[in-house]
């Protein structure tokens, strides 16, 4: 009820979006470089594992599974940003991404997974189920391009207000 109030009174303290305060972060020099985009790339695979292993292992603490992890993780984050290189995910800008570039980010996050169950039984590495990687898979897949596309989201949106005049 308290929002409702405040969104009808109209304040412009509390229009984040339509004043493009959310987007500003997008706009610092350290986001604007192709190496930082690696650096949240490695710290999405961290989470995506650590979501994924949580939910295989049904553990949330993940205690005991720390040999799962470490295995997991220095297979998994080389090929990630690897293969997401290799597709061209960090040539374009992602306000201007448009359904291809989703499609090559959807086919390099999965080929991450996919090639994570062959190295690992090639390398003899058995303390990682090979379920993990299918899981890590789709967990990847969404975190990472909930993260890509927020970008898109939050510019739309302020857009829209800003051509209507509506608030956000």
């Amino acid at each position: 009820a308290g929002f409702l109030g405040l969104q009808r009174l109209g304040y412009g303290e509390f229009a984040f979006i339509r004043r493009g305060v959310a987007l500003k972060v997008y706009d610092l020099p350290m986001m604007r470089r192709a190496f930082f985009a690696v650096f949240v790339d490695i710290g999405l695979v961290g989470l995506s594992l650590y979501v994924a292993a949580a939910l295989k292992l049904d553990s949330w603490t993940l205690s005991g599974h720390r040999a799962v992890l470490v295995q997991a993780l220095t297979l998994l984050v080389p090929t990630q940003v690897i293969l997401l290189s290799l597709f061209g995910v960090y040539r374009g800008a992602w306000r201007l991404a448009g359904v291809h570039e989703f499609l090559w980010l959807c086919a390099a996050v999965l080929s991450a997974a996919g090639l994570g169950v062959l190295l690992s039984s090639a390398m003899g590495l058995t303390l990682v189920p090979p379920s993990l990687y299918g899981i890590y898979g789709f967990v990847a897949l969404t975190i990472t391009a909930a993260s890509r596309v927020s970008y898109r989201v939050l510019d739309q949106i302020r857009m829209r207000s800003v051509e209507t005049g509506a608030p956000a």
